[in-house]
């Protein structure tokens, strides 16, 4: 069998664009990887640690977000965490931080669940999704910054006087 080897002359970052993923601009090559993609829309939630002597750890993230922290990373007592969550052109988006919550004293006590929606329309939403750990909790302060605090029994009172 008979082999014939063709020479072409063709630019370096040329092959180099096609072989590695990148475009050809006014400077040289850069990578698509690189390349800005067009902008998509997201609101801020911050979520604080109201509690004192409770520690939570970010276990899982769902949903549609622009940038939440890492897995693993623990909000301590009087720190806060930012989740970037993104809107859909046709629903809310909505993010699912789940936290392993962890006593002083007790350990591990169980999981809660915090979701944060951001609609078309700009509406913020903050709620506890569930919460199977042995700490009643509720959320104060706003929707993009909401404060993880322990659960507040409301007392209602009726004055008389007679």
């Amino acid at each position: 069998m008979n082999k014939k080897t063709i020479a072409a002359s063709i630019p370096a970052p040329a092959i180099g664009g096609v072989l590695t993923g990148a475009e050809q601009t006014t400077t040289g090559l850069r990578a698509l990887s690189d390349v800005a993609t067009a902008p998509l829309y997201s609101k801020s939630f911050h979520l604080t640690n109201g509690f004192n002597g409770v520690t939570l750890e970010l276990v899982g993230v769902e949903g549609k977000h622009e940038g939440v922290p890492p897995i693993g990373s623990t909000i301590a007592p009087g720190e806060s965490q930012n989740f970037e969550v993104q809107y859909l052109a046709d629903r809310t988006g909505n993010v699912w931080a789940t936290y392993q919550v962890t006593d002083s004293i007790r350990g591990v006590v169980g999981n809660v669940q915090i979701q944060m929606g951001y609609g078309a329309f700009g509406e913020t939403k903050a709620t506890i999704a569930f919460n199977n750990s042995a700490i009643k909790m509720s959320l104060g302060g706003s929707p993009t910054g909401a404060i993880i605090q322990p659960h507040r029994r409301r007392v209602s009172m009726k004055w008389s006087f007679e």
